[in-house]
């Protein structure tokens, strides 16, 4: 069923998380995220998600969301963006895939235009905690030492 892109606004809060907790944000889950249906995610979400399970896991001021699908084959996310001088998921998937040659990062499975008003990027899974989980937002100090020195690592100019 097709509706408008801003449809994930209206979130069933009937199961937040595993462990059935109405987290109220789903930034704020730990990256499980409000299980959404079909109907209320923007078309291209439900399309990629053929059917899999759909969980909201984060918003932002700007209106873009981000969901998670849980296929047989993996886990995926997909970050939907209203247009907005601020947001370029082009560019975010240039850079994930300029960056994948010193870092492990989400590996792009697709980027693309819903509409003519708002983009799409398809990332695969990878095993790591999120910048917004629970315990980065408590020390924003810690994570940005760990960001920093992640970045120390990188090698910039050699393959």
């Amino acid at each position: 069923m097709s509706a408008g892109p801003d449809r994930a606004e209206g979130v069933s809060r009937d199961v937040a998380s595993d462990d059935g907790a109405d987290r109220g944000d789903p930034g704020t889950s730990g990256g499980l995220g409000f299980v959404v249906s079909e109907d209320r995610v923007p078309t291209v979400v439900a399309k990629i998600a053929a059917g899999a399970p759909i969980r909201w896991v984060w918003h932002n001021a700007l209106g873009g969301k981000t969901f998670r699908i849980d296929h047989e084959s993996g886990t995926e996310f997909i970050k939907w963006a209203p247009d907005h001088p601020e947001t370029n998921l082009q560019l975010e998937a240039k850079k994930l895939e300029w960056a994948s040659h010193y870092i492990r990062v989400p590996e792009v499975l697709g980027v693309g235009r819903d509409s003519d008003t708002s983009a799409w990027l398809r990332t695969r899974a990878i095993p790591a905690a999120s910048k917004v989980a629970p315990k980065w937002k408590s020390q924003p100090r810690l994570a940005a030492r760990a960001i920093g020195a992640g970045c120390d690592r990188c090698t910039i100019g050699s393959t």
